[in-house]
């Protein structure tokens, strides 16, 4: 994912989720909607083209979820013919704000030098899943109509402090529940009872020693050594030194000890940080990948050519699309997930086993102890004995298994009801409504230019 970035180390990169599709031309903007957003009942869902489908697959799934909630939605996929006419309609129907993944279709309109979703008065939520380093533009806040909406806290820590103050930041940045969002028709009376059997693991991998000979043959030289001084560093301890945080200090004591001043400028740090989030990552899948080789795992995914596969009882069955991967969830006995160096959440397909009632085998957090217990028994730590002991524990006890995964379902329902990620998203939009449109309740509360003032 990172070989454009190295290939050009600072050069100002478009994320490529933001050019999903053409600008809309010989569309009348702004549209002149029907219906004002504040009234709106009406979601605009963007997608656009995604590895293995899962943009288009989250979508949909998120489309039921609104209107269980009572609202309507209305899905516009780039990768139609008729995309343009499809949101046409929608705009001119009247919507509350735009949802996407990465920021998809931010860019679509061009006009003038302001916004065109702030002139219209339409919030755009941008749901942000990875790491802010990788490509910070995704995550610029140029207009008040900008909402970025992080799964991970870590990642919106990581904007607020890293990001927001060197870059134009006009809009609202919150985080957003866990996620947990069945195919649409999936029918919770179909999820067997007694399961006994294989694994899966849904994960691409990827080699870090590729990587670090990326580094090596791309690099100047002083910048390859701070990465693998800090690659050594990480790799000593993935489970304590590979968070979001600890790469931030492990890139601070390198660049120290090489004399630098680790208040670097911006690019750099995020080149960094992506360099060695990415490592981490692959370091963590490969670990889990030797491991899981032992054993009956059905592995999907891309980028495995570097685990051996060829002699164990798992099997590696190449990349899926989200939508076919998803809906077999329930047929195993456990899912196996790692968080993406993050402890403050976990990854989305803990939400996912969970509305399948189907254990997870993830990693060790403090946020997996406190919400869902029934799975904190099964995790593990990043070394081959803590991966290898819970494994063995889920497939010695297979009916003890089944019974946490429904024990886990209780907990995510209790914990995460639907209307939470609605409430999110809809209490984000309306926060950024009213700074686009600045209404007067009282003589006493102005708007000015930029800010919110008192007279």
């Amino acid at each position: 994912m990172l070989g454009t970035v190295i290939k050009s180390l600072f050069a100002r990169q478009t994320p490529p989720a933001q050019d999903v599709a053409a600008p809309a031309r010989g569309m009348t903007w702004p549209v002149k909607s029907k219906v004002a957003p504040r009234d709106s009942r009406l979601v605009l869902g963007f997608s656009g083209p995604s590895r293995s489908g899962i943009f288009l697959g989250y979508m949909q799934a998120q489309k039921a979820l609104f209107e269980r909630c009572g609202y309507q939605y209305r899905l516009v996929s780039f990768e139609a013919t008729d995309w343009h006419s499809q949101l046409l309609d929608a705009l001119q129907e009247g919507v509350r704000c735009v949802v996407a993944p990465a920021g998809a279709g931010i860019q679509l309109f061009k006009v003038g030098t302001g916004c065109p979703w702030a002139m219209a008065g339409i919030p755009f939520i941008k749901l942000l899943g990875d790491h802010p380093a990788y490509f910070p533009d995704r995550h610029k806040q140029t207009s008040p109509a900008h909402v970025n909406l992080y799964a991970f806290p870590e990642h919106l820590d990581f904007f607020e402090r890293r990001l927001r103050g060197p870059t134009t930041s006009e809009g609202i940045s919150a985080q957003l529940p866990i996620l947990g969002l069945p195919p649409p028709g999936f029918d919770k009376a179909s999820i067997p009872t007694k399961r006994n059997g294989r694994l899966a693991f849904y994960k691409n991998g990827n080699d870090p020693d590729k990587l670090r000979r990326l580094w090596q043959d791309n690099l100047p030289v002083k910048v390859a050594s701070l990465l693998n001084a800090a690659a050594d560093e990480l790799r000593a301890d993935l489970s304590t030194q590979s968070d979001v945080l600890a790469i931030e200090r492990v890139i601070d004591r390198t660049a120290r000890l090489m004399d630098i001043s680790p208040l670097l400028p911006h690019d750099l740090l995020c080149f960094l940080t992506a360099q060695l989030d990415d490592y981490a990552r692959r370091a963590k899948s490969t670990l889990l990948g030797r491991v899981l080789a032992k054993y009956p795992v059905d592995i999907y995914g891309d980028f495995w050519e570097h685990v051996d596969f060829t002699d164990g009882p798992a099997v590696w069955h190449g990349s899926g699309t989200y939508q076919q991967m998803m809906a077999s969830a329930p047929d195993y006995l456990a899912l196996i997930d790692m968080s993406p160096n993050t402890v403050g959440s976990v990854h989305e397909r803990v939400g996912h086993a969970a509305i399948y009632h189907t254990l997870c085998l993830t990693n060790a957090t403090p946020f997996l102890a406190d919400y869902f217990p029934e799975m904190a028994q099964y995790a593990f730590d990043f070394n081959l004995e803590s991966v290898s002991a819970a494994i063995e524990k889920t497939l010695a006890r297979p009916q003890e298994a089944v019974a946490a995964g429904y024990a886990a379902a209780e907990s995510f329902a209790r914990n995460f009801p639907d209307d939470r990620l609605v409430n999110a998203i809809i209490s984000a939009a309306d926060l950024a409504h009213a700074r686009l449109t600045r209404p007067v309740v009282q003589n006493f509360c102005i708007w000015s230019s930029t800010n919110v003032g008192v007279s």
